[in-house]
């Protein structure tokens, strides 16, 4: 009668998880195999959930670790880096990037490590911050999105900087079917994730004029972007263009 709560879990483990059969998984695979998604998938799948999802990173990095030649998988370097931010790896991280970024330009890639940076800023130093992010958006900046498939854009991205981007992200996926459409949006908006982190590290260091610049590319990526049409508001002022700040 305290906790009548109990008989309820009691119910669903009797009743429910009792009936699931013994060869679930066996049947799920077969089920998944069926729509493409293989052992690799799936195992991708999983990891990108344990990191991106609950940011369980040690349980992300036995995962992947688990896909057959993973150390020779661009994508799975890149999901595998961001297992090992989220376990606090620092090393195994610039051992993951540094290989992905031989094989040549990765656009998830990119994106992941400027916002790592980001995130990193009150420990790195914001100036050593804008050093680092700024050549990475600029050579973002130059990527076709069409040029790139699969994980390389619609792979498991890293924290976003701005709570809209953690809601725009999850839904190009929900929206939007796997392929060209899709990944030109999520190119889209890891551009405009990158204009704001670098404005945020430019209006934070008090470089009004870079700020400026760097808001006003965001906008041209999100013209309804309220906090950064607030925040190159009062950029703006910091500058005396109060005319300017009050026409946004």
């Amino acid at each position: 009668d305290q906790y009548p709560w109990v008989q309820q879990i009691e119910w669903f483990v009797d009743e429910l998880v009792q009936g699931i059969p013994q060869d679930f998984l066996a049947q799920r695979h077969e089920r998944l195999a069926r729509f493409g998604v293989d052992t690799r998938r799936e195992h991708m799948d999983y990891a990108r959930y344990f990191v991106c999802g609950v940011g369980h990173g040690p349980t992300a990095r036995t995962v992947i670790e688990a896909i057959p030649d993973w150390e020779t998988d661009v994508d799975a370097r890149v999901l595998h880096g961001l297992a090992c931010i989220a376990s606090g790896d620092t090393p195994a991280y610039s051992r993951d990037i540094s290989y992905v970024n031989e094989q040549g330009a990765h656009p998830l890639a990119l994106y992941n490590h400027a916002a790592v940076l980001f995130w990193q800023r009150d420990a790195i130093g914001r100036d050593n911050a804008l050093g680092h992010i700024v050549p990475i958006l600029r050579q973002f900046e130059q990527l076709d999105a069409d040029e790139f498939d699969g994980d390389a854009l619609e792979g498991g991205g890293s924290h976003a900087a701005t709570k809209r981007a953690s809601v725009e992200v999850p839904q190009a996926h929900f929206d939007l079917p796997p392929g060209r459409e899709r990944g030109r949006r999520l190119y889209h908006l890891y551009l405009w994730c990158m204009h704001v982190a670098v404005a945020t590290l430019y209006r934070e260091t008090r470089q009004w004029p870079q700020a400026v610049s760097s808001l006003q590319r965001a906008l041209a990526l999100m013209p309804d972007d309220g906090h950064a049409m607030a925040d190159l508001a009062y950029s703006l002022t910091q500058l005396g263009r109060n005319d300017d700040a009050m026409a946004c």
